[in-house]
């Protein structure tokens, strides 16, 4: 009796808080039809120069980035737009102090590598704000490739300007 008394008039605990609506959802495979299309993208074919042959996480990296990046140019919040923009410029930095130093070996049969591995170690400090999974960071670097930006061959540029979008 008692404990139905006091329980009556004890506050309920809090409902705890929803998960945020626009949480990133990491695609996990890309549909035949997005991929075949994908085949011909210039990333893709800066990766074939550079003599990879499996392809298929490349592909889906590209896809999930690109499908973080379209939402945000979609939503134009301007918060977001600075911290992609912010993410694409640590990310390119990266790519180019591995590219000049890949170069200047004479390795850049290892700039995918070692890009990646950068990538990897600087991830956690890229902006909290876009929620990024390790695989759009990876995708980035794609999205800089297909945009022009940089590539995976010493002749990157040459490729880029020769390459029809599709």
């Amino acid at each position: 009796m008692r404990r139905g008394f006091y329980e009556t008039y004890a506050q309920a605990a809090p409902a705890p808080a929803p998960a945020p609506v626009e949480q990133l959802r990491l695609v996990l495979e890309v549909e035949d039809d997005k991929a075949a299309a994908l085949g011909s993208a210039l990333f893709i074919r800066q990766m074939t120069e550079a003599g990879h042959v499996e392809l298929d996480s490349a592909k889906r990296q590209f896809f999930n980035a690109d499908l973080v990046a379209r939402e945000i140019a979609h939503k134009d919040v301007p918060a977001e737009v600075a911290a992609l923009s912010s993410a694409d410029a640590t990310l390119h930095g990266l790519w180019e102090m591995q590219f000049n130093e890949c170069a200047a070996e004479d390795a850049l049969r290892v700039l995918h590598t070692r890009v990646w591995r950068d990538v990897r170690n600087e991830h956690d400090k890229l902006p909290k704000s876009l929620r990024l999974e390790l695989v759009h960071s990876w995708g980035l670097v794609h999205r800089l490739v297909d945009n022009r930006k940089a590539g995976w061959v010493k002749h990157w540029r040459q490729i880029a300007a020769e390459h029809s979008d599709g």
